[in-house]
């Protein structure tokens, strides 16, 4: 019995090792291999100072903190991720329908239909949030805007529209996603309200100018890009129809529209230099008024004619300044010479408005220069008479000669001017000296007439009795 105990007993020990030694190979073995993959993957160390299982509890908390930041991380970074994603939705640069649509979901974006368009929002005036940006931040004023106008958009289009914004060249770009049943009439109807709301409410609450461009509706994913194309087209026409402006792109279309011809004529152009030049402003704002008036109203005019007309005007503007102070007398200053502004008009209302003005202030300085230019015509006839007085051939005719002018043209001038007759002048300032000589030279009056310019004494008698009232005779025996 006791060898059979000590047997059974061996037995037991012997049993009982083996079947620990499998069960430690079977359950323990994976903790080592996974301790080792830990170690190898994660640059983990098992440092043997505590058990697996507090070690396998740690990396896993571990796994999960560094889960949780890396989540917080793309939070953070998920609207510029989302925002890339809409633009590479409105340039067209998609992946294939399955990845699209999985990138779609990963970012939050549920399309609720497939009619799709596009909208974008130009600030063409910052209003109240013009004090921005002043301080080396130039683009933080925009930033603010689009930030407040996609708050506005998404409360605008309420329950009717699915709204995503992103920036696009300093424009606001939309995608405007309608619900499967609305009609086209409804679509069009909602596009018109959430515009007029977004409108008004930046203007009466900010004072902000928007320019907003629609393109066309499409029935299809794929169609957003195409949308996005044709409101940047109506966006350009901004040029034609001028800031604060809704555009939308089938009203640009020139083919829905009679034949259109590019209207301003050499002759135009020649008749406006001249009525500039000659200092005739009203009639300059006339023929300003009828050129953009037969480009512009009442049917479309395709972007580039319009920017070539800009420039023609602008072109004409700037020769007909350099005639003006190359033929003036003083020269033109220095804001009159200055076409940089018109240049740098983004539309045609605005340049339609400079021209009014450089106009205005050029053929103001022009009346000016007329005036100036009698003046200086003047004070020459008048140096002219000095210097000839004792000249006998010395008259209206004479003067007119000289200065290239008929007689009675000058002599109408100077009267217009002075308020005395050309020759009336002639013959005070010859009387004037007459009557010095007559008072203080023992010379007769044939002398006398000699000596100031008169020819025949008995017309210097006469003349010096009609202005002084007695004869020169009578004159000197009264000075004596």
């Amino acid at each position: 019995m006791r060898k059979l105990i000590w047997i059974s007993i061996g037995m037991c020990f012997l049993v009982g090792g083996v079947i620990c030694v499998l069960f430690l190979r079977k359950n323990y073995m994976p903790i080592q291999v996974m301790l080792q993959s830990l170690s190898h993957k994660f640059g983990l160390r098992f440092d043997g100072g505590s058990s697996e299982y507090s070690f396998l509890q740690g990396a896993i908390q571990h796994y999960f903190t560094e889960k949780e930041d890396m989540r917080a991380r793309l939070d953070q970074h998920r609207n510029t991720i989302r925002a890339h994603l809409i633009r590479r939705l409105l340039k067209g640069s998609i992946e294939r329908e399955a990845l699209l649509h999985e990138s779609l979901a990963a970012h939050h974006i549920e399309f609720s239909s497939d009619r799709f368009v596009v909208i974008l929002m130009s600030v063409d005036g910052f209003g109240k949030f013009e004090q921005y940006g002043q301080n080396g931040l130039a683009d933080q004023k925009e930033q603010m805007l689009h930030f407040i106008l996609t708050n506005v958009l998404v409360d605008a289009a309420a329950d009717d529209a699915a709204i995503y914004t992103t920036e696009m060249n300093d424009v606001l770009a939309c995608i405007v996603n309608f619900h499967k049943s609305d009609s086209e009439e409804r679509e069009r109807l909602t596009l018109h309200r959430i515009s007029a709301q977004v409108r008004e409410f930046m203007q009466e609450q900010m004072q902000v100018e928007l320019t907003i461009a629609v393109g066309e509706v499409y029935s299809d994913i794929y169609g957003i890009a195409q949308s996005y194309h044709e409101a940047l087209d109506a966006l350009e026409y901004r040029i034609v129809l001028g800031s604060g402006q809704f555009i939308r792109y089938r009203d640009t279309q020139l083919n829905q529209a009679p034949p259109h011809h590019y209207y301003f004529p050499l002759s135009v152009e020649q008749q406006l230099i001249y009525v500039v030049k000659s200092g005739n402003y009203a009639k300059a704002e006339a023929l300003i008024e009828d050129i953009f008036q037969k480009n512009f109203t009442g049917h479309p005019v395709s972007v580039p004619l319009a920017k070539c007309l800009m420039y023609n005007m602008a072109s004409t503007m700037l020769n007909t300044v350099d005639e003006v102070s190359v033929t003036g007398k003083r020269s033109l200053e220095a804001h009159l010479l200055d076409v940089e502004p018109l240049l740098s008009c983004e539309h045609v209302p605005q340049m339609k408005e400079q021209l009014k003005d450089k106009l205005s202030q050029v053929c103001s300085w022009i009346q000016a220069e007329k005036r100036d230019h009698h003046r200086y015509l003047i004070e020459d006839v008048q140096r002219y008479i000095e210097n000839h007085l004792h000249d006998p051939n010395l008259n209206i005719s004479m003067i007119g000669d000289v200065f290239r002018m008929t007689p009675s043209y000058i002599s109408r001038l100077y009267k217009d001017h002075t308020g005395e007759a050309l020759l009336d002048t002639i013959n005070r300032l010859r009387l004037a000296e007459a009557k010095s000589l007559l008072k203080h030279n023992k010379l007769t009056v044939n002398e006398v007439a000699g000596r100031v310019g008169y020819a025949d004494v008995s017309t210097f008698v006469r003349t010096f009795k009609k202005f002084e009232g007695i004869t020169p005779g009578a004159f000197q025996k009264a000075a004596q």
